[in-house]
């Protein structure tokens, strides 16, 4: 077993791998284009390499067990976007086969960044204590993944993020037509999905994904994440919010364990996935209708929004969503709005859900 250092990085490279070539910050292997093994790599901002990336917008992605909705969500972004980079950790499942048969097909695209070193679990105490810099920190890994990306325009996508075909196509053509600023973050949200008792629906506990923490911006050299005690957090600094509705239905309580499985609860005990998942459990769904209800901003809403930023932003996201679900039924929405060979392909995996449920 070699060890090659880089700088202040370093990369494990592994024996049974015979061939490698040196680019940078990772190890490219040989035979696969553009996958890359990284251990013990500490981020750093100028990694970032802002001056050198091209006019463009990367996709860049985490993943952990995510077989049931990544390749749908790749396929649903991949043609819209100049490339996506995703991050694997510590999969137990089929997220590697996966990741590999979708770079046969999609070549340069897609860029698969094999990271090595275990991450903690957010809510566990290591999280809490690691530094932002620390190889098994979440903000670390997430970092990792952001600096291998190529354009100068980034987005996070989420391993269930299935997209909405025509927004997503419309949103990237004004940015591609009009350009984005440096001060600009062009906010976009999801719909949690769940079903109960045979009905698909929004979970009434959870029903947007997204408040203004998932968007498009132009990456500078202060943009980067950095480890909080409960979350890896992004910077946001300058930069201004503007919420463009929906842009992705969000799949989480539709995958294996209701996408629970991953904050190990039967390790991590009495943390808030604790009293999330119970949240789920005791839950209830809404219609489309029934959300635009709950989503109407009142006065006293308008007037919290006056002094309160957060506010401000819930009440821009809420207004852009129920424009896009006005006069919509969720079944029907969900099927005309997702590309036809991606809905076909996941229609069965929902339908048993909903069947299970």
């Amino acid at each position: 077993m070699e060890m090659v250092y880089l700088g202040f990085s370093c990369c494990m490279l592994y024996s049974e791998m015979q061939k490698y070539e040196y680019i940078g910050l990772f190890v490219k292997r040989e035979g696969v284009l553009n996958y890359r093994i990284v251990e013990n790599y500490r981020f750093k901002p100028c990694d970032l390499k802002i001056d050198s990336r091209r006019p463009g917008i990367s996709g860049f992605m985490r993943v952990k067990n995510g077989e049931d909705f990544i390749e749908a969500t790749i396929r649903s972004h991949i043609n819209v976007l100049d490339e996506i980079v995703v991050g694997f950790n510590d999969c137990a499942d089929n997220t590697k086969a996966i990741l590999l048969s979708l770079k046969d097909e999609y070549g340069d695209r897609l860029t698969i960044i094999d990271y090595r070193d275990s991450v903690y679990p957010l809510a566990s105490p290591e999280h809490a204590q690691a530094s932002s810099d620390d190889p098994s920190s979440m903000a670390n890994y997430s970092n990792t993944v952001l600096a291998h990306t190529r354009y100068d325009i980034v987005v996070k996508v989420d391993d269930d993020h299935i997209a909405i075909g025509d927004r997503l196509r419309e949103v990237v053509s004004g940015i591609r037509s009009t350009g984005l600023s440096k001060g600009d973050f062009l906010c976009f949200s999801g719909l949690n999905l769940a079903a109960r008792d045979g009905v698909l629906g929004v979970l009434d506990s959870d029903p947007v994904s997204g408040s203004g923490d998932v968007g498009f911006l132009r990456l500078t050299q202060d943009n980067y994440f950095y480890q909080d005690k409960r979350f890896e957090r992004f910077r946001l600094i300058g930069l201004k919010r503007r919420f463009v509705g929906l842009l992705y239905w969000h799949m989480k309580y539709m995958k294996q364990g209701a996408g629970f499985n991953n904050y190990q609860l039967d390790k991590v005990t009495n943390s808030r996935f604790h009293r999330k998942y119970k949240r789920y459990h005791a839950s209830s769904i809404l219609t489309l209708s029934q959300l635009g209800e709950r989503l109407t901003v009142d006065s006293l809403r308008k007037f919290a929004a006056l002094i309160i930023r957060k506010q401000r932003d819930l009440v821009s996201r809420d207004r852009a969503i129920s424009v896009d679900i006005k006069n919509r039924q969720l079944d029907s929405y969900i099927q005309a709005s997702i590309d036809r060979d991606i809905y076909h392909a996941i229609s069965q995996k929902l339908a048993k859900v909903v069947a299970n449920s």
